[in-house]
């Protein structure tokens, strides 16, 4: 199966305007489970518990592209959305101290505990993105009309378990 295969076509918001993470998963949010009961105020709440680590985790994968990964029961399967802001915004991530930023979301929400899948997506976006243009693929992707644009960078395959290059960053010598 592909990321691609998991990405919801109106889960993708560009651009997104936010100033930190919870402004930037409230729209996917709002997107992913419009007739939630609550309806903007359950989004706004989710999105402060996935970004203070209370319903899920946020994990950085490059300077510009963060992962927030939670757990909503309501769902299928595990479902994936997107979010390509035009500024950066700020993005506390695995559980650093000091704020970074970042341009791109994903949105990984799944009916079971979160860490499953963490294990099995997180690893693969990190692979689709290790390539610095590819991310710049995803970032010029300013609208959400080009998720054709995305979905070509998601183009990659995930796996149950995971592979020594899952874990291992390669090291560019100088």
């Amino acid at each position: 199966m592909k990321l691609s295969d998991l990405l919801q076509d109106d889960w993708v918001v560009a651009p997104l305007e936010a100033a930190s993470v919870e402004e930037a998963l409230v729209p996917i949010l709002r997107r992913a489970l419009p007739e939630a009961d609550g309806g903007e105020q359950w989004a706004t709440d989710f999105a402060e518990a996935l970004a203070s680590g209370g319903a899920g985790e946020i994990v950085r994968i490059n300077d510009e592209v963060v992962v927030a990964v939670g757990s909503l029961e309501s769902l299928e399967g595990v479902t994936l959305g997107i979010g390509v802001a035009e500024s950066r915004f700020e993005a506390m991530a695995d559980g650093s101290a000091d704020p970074g930023h970042a341009r791109v979301i994903f949105l990984v929400l799944s009916p079971k505990r979160p860490a499953g899948a963490r294990q099995q997506l997180v690893p693969p976006i990190g692979r689709a993105l290790r390539d610095p243009g590819r991310t710049e693929t995803l970032i010029a992707a300013g609208v959400a009309g080009d998720v054709g644009a995305i979905r070509g960078v998601l183009d990659v395959e995930f796996r149950p378990r995971l592979f020594v290059e899952d874990a291992l960053v390669p090291v560019q010598y100088r």
